[in-house]
């Protein structure tokens, strides 16, 4: 029996009475040799093949040429391990090989034979660019390199993460089983129980999971000891949060304690300097303006072609919850808010000027705030600043709302690329899922990806028919 054909059962609703086969076990371990060797491949070609193209390669070049490889390589599946689940193939592709064309200059001078030229190390980032991510994306396609979850459990929160592996496109990861005790009424579930707890060792051996997700804390202890008594396996092991965490980019926030929070002071949490992070604001803000200025000198142009004063401002709420005062141009009537007071603002908004649905599905109304960024109110890459007339409600409405003002705001950020506009404080909720996230993983590289995704969905605003809002930079 294929390994296919037992995923196929598992996810169908077919007890899971049998062990896995040899010849399966092998094929799945085949496969994965085959994908591992192919993300060497398509590197060591796109270093070798611009190099030759220029050149003959002697034997000292040919080397210098497959030590590059290996440190763009190298560069790459860090990316990868990084953020491929949550960042995507792109994002991770382009960080990667930049650290690795970074990598790259650096060895040069000190390899054997020609040294590469500047021409040539650009080529060559880009090739590996494509050639990897194309690869890549193959893998995911297939379900080559997917990564089976076990999980242990079968209450309400087994059955949240069931469902959110089946229809919430999640793609690197195939739910095969899970193990616990049955409720009443569980039969209609899409994931079969493959045992109880007493089976978890035998059930492992049998499903070779990559991964096993603990969600019922009442079992911890003993499903633990199950594992550690049993045979020997290569499978690791995640909370709940620890999971929606690397494989979905946000947190269960209706299933978080206080102790969650205890992870963001912990000795061993990577902290992401101040002294950087605000290097890359003044870096990416400065740029910005000078970039913007003729966008800007247009967009004047449009809103004063309309009643009005040119730039809005309005009061939100910044690090530690102090209020500041953020710029926008103006893309709604004066007074709009005059009779229904503030609300949260929605696509197609009627109270928008002339030219201001464009303004605001591209989100350049946005662009003076890069003014909020220099002055030190905002971050480039944050949650959203929150006006203070919804404080209140949220903070009573959404578990650990306040928590996000841990940090500065920012012009984007994680739940911006992921969720468009919020509607109500349940919306508020699942964008807040991606805050704390941020929260917990922010780093100069996260940061970079936010700022690519959100160009590219900027730019994909700008195309005809383009649906809705786009996403990246809220309001």
């Amino acid at each position: 029996m294929s390994t296919v054909r037992i995923e196929e059962e598992v996810l169908l609703g077919t007890p899971v009475d049998h062990p896995l086969e040899p010849r399966a076990g092998l094929a799945l371990d085949s496969v994965r040799v085959v994908a591992s060797a192919g993300r060497v491949a398509v590197v060591l070609l796109a270093v070798i093949v611009p190099t030759a193209a220029s050149r003959p390669l002697t034997e000292a070049e040919l080397l210098s040429a497959l030590l590059v490889g290996a440190a763009w390589f190298v560069m790459l599946r860090a990316a990868f391990a990084a953020g491929r689940g949550v960042l995507g193939v792109g994002p991770c592709a382009v960080l990667g090989a930049s650290a690795g064309l970074v990598a790259a200059a650096l060895l040069n001078p000190m390899l054997p034979g020609q040294t590469m030229t500047a021409a040539e190390l650009l080529a060559i980032t880009c090739g590996v660019v494509a050639s990897a991510a194309t690869w890549e994306m193959v893998v995911r396609h297939t379900g080559c390199g997917r990564k089976r979850i076990l999980v242990v459990g079968t209450g309400e929160l087994s059955d949240i993460l069931a469902t959110e592996l089946e229809h919430g496109g999640v793609e690197d990861f195939a739910l095969v089983a899970r193990v616990g005790e049955t409720r009443a009424g569980e039969a209609d579930c899409h994931v079969p129980v493959a045992g109880g707890l007493a089976e978890l060792a035998s059930v492992v051996q049998a499903q070779r999971p990559d991964l096993i997700v603990l969600t019922d804390e009442r079992t911890y202890g003993h499903a633990l000891d199950c594992l550690l008594d049993g045979p020997r396996t290569n499978a690791r092991v995640v909370g709940l949060a620890g999971f929606f965490e690397h494989a979905l980019g946000r947190v269960p926030v209706r299933q978080l304690t206080p102790a969650w929070f205890m992870s963001l002071m912990h000795l061993r949490q990577p902290v992401y300097g101040r002294l950087t992070k605000r290097a890359f604001d003044v870096v990416v803000a400065v740029v910005g303006l000078l970039a913007a200025l003729p966008a800007m000198a247009i967009i004047a142009l449009v809103v004063a072609s309309t009643r009005g004063p040119l730039l809005h401002r309005q009061t939100r709420l910044g690090a530690g919850g102090e209020p500041f005062s953020i710029y926008k141009f103006r893309t709604m009537v004066v007074d709009a808010e005059e009779v229904d007071g503030p609300s949260f603002a929605c696509e197609n908004d009627p109270r928008v000027i002339r030219g201001g649905r464009l303004l605001r599905r591209t989100h350049v109304d946005e662009l003076p705030q890069l003014w909020n960024v220099l002055t030190g109110d905002m971050s480039v890459v944050g949650p959203r600043p929150e006006r203070p007339e919804f404080a209140m409600r949220l903070e009573a409405a959404v578990p650990f709302w306040n928590r996000r003002l841990l940090v500065k705001p920012g012009i984007t950020g994680w739940a911006q690329v992921q969720c468009g506009y919020v509607a109500d404080c349940e919306e508020m909720a699942d964008k807040l899922a991606y805050d704390l996230w941020y929260l917990r993983n922010g780093s100069l590289a996260l940061d970079v990806a936010i700022c690519m995704k959100t160009i590219a969905l900027q730019l994909r605003a700008l195309l005809p028919g383009a649906a809705g809002t786009a996403r990246g930079v809220g309001r």
